[in-house]
């Protein structure tokens, strides 16, 4: 279960990725210019190092895996949801830009720590078994 699961994340996730950039381009309406602050959600995914540990101490390993999808899941509606709420700022004002690289760095931050979970439980089934 634990191996399908991290199959499936990792297939959705590089989909939506790759969705990601023609999103970015068409519907947000970046230029070239724009999408290069993007590389800053890398940070989200360097913070995962420093948070798992105090996670790992403070919850179950299952849990966090299931409340990263939860996060991640509600994250990836958010983005289209609150346009389309009117939430969100118009393509072309300023604040829009950072609030999609901050909402994109919380999703690699918690992509991080899902991927680092799949792999730190698989060795726990093996020992259990």
């Amino acid at each position: 279960m634990v191996f399908l699961a991290a199959v499936t994340t990792a297939a959705i996730a590089g989909t939506g990725l790759v969705f990601d950039v023609y999103m970015n381009l068409h519907f947000w309406e970046f230029s070239s210019k724009d999408i290069k602050w993007f590389f800053f959600a890398a940070v989200g995914a360097a913070a995962a190092f420093a948070l798992i540990a105090p996670l790992q101490r403070r919850f179950e390993k299952q849990r966090i895996v299931i409340t990263t999808v939860a996060l991640i899941m509600l994250l990836g509606m958010t983005k289209l949801g609150f346009r389309f709420a009117g939430i969100w700022p118009d393509n072309g004002q300023p604040l829009l830009l950072p609030l999609l690289v901050m909402h994109m760095a919380v999703m690699s931050l918690a992509g991080a720590i899902l991927i680092i979970m799949c792999a730190a439980i698989i060795p726990d089934i093996v020992d259990e078994n």
